[in-house]
């Protein structure tokens, strides 16, 4: 090398040092996907590079520095992590129990991704349930013995499973915990004894389906989310770092995602952006307002900061520096928790609660219009009920009153509830002064008598309520009003024998109009 060539060298490096290769500024969180089945790939997978991807949508992607093999490599790290942090800050039959779950999205899921391994047969989920059940209690000892796979019976531990369970309750508290999945296996465990091998079968590439399979998967991957995302708000400095180093190195469905996630924001501002002249003016429920609710609940996007108040395993709270109205300082919040409740109960509960406890600080009045859903009209697809509503959260600040229309929605899984839609959205405010909402409960199914609350609301009140006092007071009091409230709601109904009246009850009357038109089922028969 000449002189010439080496002091060229040197100026090179000092640019690069200068001038560093530009990093998007705000860094999507790390995708959850990532920690699903590392462990088992990490002597055999190599992933494809989302440069071009990072590139387009975050700005000039970083030029590769390191194999794919070292970025996974690094994402055993994080999971290695993230288990101790749950291990170092929960009791150890909670921690054990979601690194359990953990273990079964890693066997029954593809390699990072939140979708099931594809099945052909009835015997590829004997063989998975059975791949799930020596993983986890491989190599452990209890009383001295040690149990060993027996190769000579085929789908050995599935085939004795309630004994696998009852003989290592304390190797396998996943089962105690979560009666769902242990009466899924228990499902497995039956048809497997009746299973016939049929010496004639071949391999197909239609795929087997297994709904509540499907369900569990959700269940599992709905809680992991909010754990993951605690984590990272605790270890922020590690997990930045961890996501500059392989953003550029992450798949590319996983890189589409936070793509996608990024863009339907842009698409809800840009073109869902609600303003008190017209989307809060019109009592009336469109596709967007459920929409921009879903949206709401989802835990990828990078707008979401977790508030201090939140707690591992317990109540997480979040506020987002969105704002889709066009009222300046609209705010957006959100809290996620679980009940320990049936989620067809707490539906019926929520749905016909009167908002009438002494301590409540919002108030309904009597309803002022009913319109039932016409499916031959797209403006009225979803039943709806109007009521005013009145805000007041102590004696010195002034009460808010407005009218406010009211929506259900449901999903099944064949006549399977597995999460149900309530959704508000103020109409006829003043324009002057305007108290302006729209928010919603999405309950989920997380197990037999568990579900996940996802209680998402972005408002404008107005006045001296939109000052940063009344706004923090507001915030502190609906979380501390959560579970209080489902205590009174699920008393009221149990008090009725969880039957509803629809004539009175006019928001439960939503949603079983809706279940009976849609999934032509009436939540009313269902246990």
């Amino acid at each position: 090398m000449t002189a010439a060539d080496l002091q060229k060298s040197k100026k090179m490096s000092f640019r690069n040092k200068t001038n560093p290769p530009k990093v998007c500024k705000c860094l999507p969180k790390i995708p959850f996907e990532v920690l699903i089945g590392c462990f088992q790939e990490s002597e055999r997978v190599s992933f494809q590079s989302a440069s071009s991807f990072y590139s387009n949508a975050f700005g000039q992607g970083r030029r590769n520095t390191f194999s794919g093999k070292s970025c996974l490599y690094r994402t055993v790290d994080l999971r290695t992590k993230f288990e101790e942090y749950l291990y170092d800050n929960l009791p150890i039959f909670d921690s054990e129990v979601i690194c359990q779950k953990l273990q079964f999205l890693d066997i029954f899921c593809e390699s990072m991704k939140i979708k099931g391994k594809p099945l052909y047969h009835i015997r590829d989920v004997f063989s998975l349930c059975n791949t799930y059940l020596y993983e986890l209690i491989k190599g452990i000892e209890q009383d001295g013995s040690v149990i060993i796979h027996n190769n000579s019976l085929e789908y050995s531990f599935l085939k004795q499973f309630s004994c696998v369970v009852s003989e290592n309750e304390e190797l396998l508290p996943v089962f105690s915990s979560h009666e769902y999945l242990k009466s899924w296996f228990s499902k497995k465990q039956k048809e497997l004894l009746e299973w016939k091998v049929d010496e004639t079968f071949q391999h197909t590439t239609e795929e087997y389906q297994d709904d509540q399979l499907g369900i569990l998967i959700t269940m599992f991957v709905n809680q992991m989310h909010g754990h993951f995302l605690y984590f990272q708000e605790k270890n922020s400095k590690y997990c930045k770092k961890w996501m500059q180093e392989n953003i550029t190195e992450l798949p590319k469905h996983l890189f589409e995602c936070l793509k996608s996630a990024a863009e339907k924001t842009q698409k809800y501002r840009d073109h869902l952006a609600y303003s008190h002249n017209d989307g809060f003016s019109i009592p009336k429920i469109i596709d967007a307002d459920f929409e921009i609710i879903h949206h709401l609940s989802n835990l990828r996007s990078s707008s979401w900061k977790m508030l201090s108040i939140s707690k591992l395993n317990e109540i997480l709270s979040f506020s987002s520096t969105e704002n889709f109205t066009s009222c300046p300082k609209g705010k957006i919040h959100k809290f996620v928790y679980y009940e320990p409740y049936n989620i067809l109960q707490l539906t019926k509960a929520m749905l016909s609660y009167k908002y009438d406890r002494p301590s409540e600080f919002y108030k309904l009045g009597e309803c002022q219009e009913y319109q039932k859903l016409d499916v031959n009209n797209s403006s009225k697809k979803y039943s709806t009920v109007v009521m005013p509503v009145s805000l007041q959260l102590n004696s010195i600040l002034p009460k808010r009153q407005t009218t406010s229309i009211f929506a259900t929605k449901a999903k099944f899984i064949n006549t399977e509830l597995v999460e149900t839609t309530f959704l508000y959205k103020s109409c006829n405010s003043d324009t002057k002064n305007p108290y302006l909402t729209l928010g919603g409960f999405i309950l989920q199914k997380d197990d037999t008598n568990r579900t996940r609350i996802i209680d998402s609301k972005m408002y404008h009140f107005g006045g001296i309520l939109q000052t940063d006092f009344a706004l923090s007071l507001f915030v502190a009091k609906s979380r501390k009003e959560l579970k209080p409230r489902v205590e009174w709601m699920m008393e009221k109904v149990r008090e009725k024998g969880f039957v509803l009246d629809e004539e009175k009850e006019l928001v439960w009357r939503t949603f079983c109009e809706y279940c009976r038109e849609y999934f032509k089922v009436d939540p009313n028969e269902l246990e």
